[in-house]
């Protein structure tokens, strides 16, 4: 799996432990697992193979890239429920390194056609945004994101979909979303969220690492 820029911008600060894992928002059990991970190892959605609580997504090479747009032509693919509706569905994930993008993209198809697809993290806004006028494809929608709220009503994160890294996990059979930040001020927080059919989610916790100085 592609590495998040997030990661390589902080190789440093993440050789070690963090100082602490701060739970913002959230009390599902899953907000207890990735808090507990991510103090064991900071790096724990990215490093392939780590042991882990929770399942990581195997990725391959795909077989399917003649389908997808030119922007995506170096996507890998897997197959599992993302949504949790008990079917899998397709999934390339494709990360970006220049200009314009820092982070990573998630195209779901529960179906054979393009339209029926989930593009992420730019259709996780709240606005209903075309699958084409989404980053990479059209800076339409430059500022496209969503937002997620921490311990005290002025504590909202916007994650901006041009600079968030996705990493799908599964725990207990249910798939969960890990987002990260790449930007200044959302680099110290994870989120995660749980999708569901219908092109839908809901925010489950926000995470504040606070590294050793």
């Amino acid at each position: 799996m592609w590495k998040s820029l997030f990661v390589l911008a902080l190789t440093l600060v993440a050789a070690e432990p963090p100082a602490s894992v701060e739970i913002r928002s959230g009390t599902a059990p899953v907000c207890g697992v990735v808090r507990q991970e991510l103090m064991r190892n900071w790096q724990t959605f990215h490093e392939a193979g780590s042991t882990t609580t929770f399942t990581q997504i195997a990725w391959h090479e795909s077989d399917h890239l003649e389908s997808l747009p030119p922007e995506l032509q170096k996507a890998q693919e897997s197959q599992f429920d993302f949504d949790n509706d008990g079917t899998p569905d397709r999934v390339f994930a494709q990360g970006f390194e220049d200009h314009y993008m820092q982070g990573s993209v998630l195209l779901v198809q529960p179906g054979p056609k393009m339209n029926d697809s989930w593009f992420v993290p730019c259709q996780l806004d709240a606005g209903a945004i075309a699958f084409e006028k989404c980053p990479p494809f059209s800076q339409d929608h430059d500022e496209a994101g969503f937002s997620m709220r921490g311990r005290t009503s002025s504590e909202k994160i916007l994650f901006r979909a041009r600079y968030v890294t996705l990493t799908p996990f599964r725990l207990d059979g249910t798939t969960f979303l890990a987002v990260e930040g790449s930007s200044e001020d959302t680099r110290a927080y994870v989120g995660i969220i749980k999708p569901f059919p219908g092109k839908k989610s809901q925010p489950m916790c926000l995470l504040r690492v606070i590294h050793k100085r």
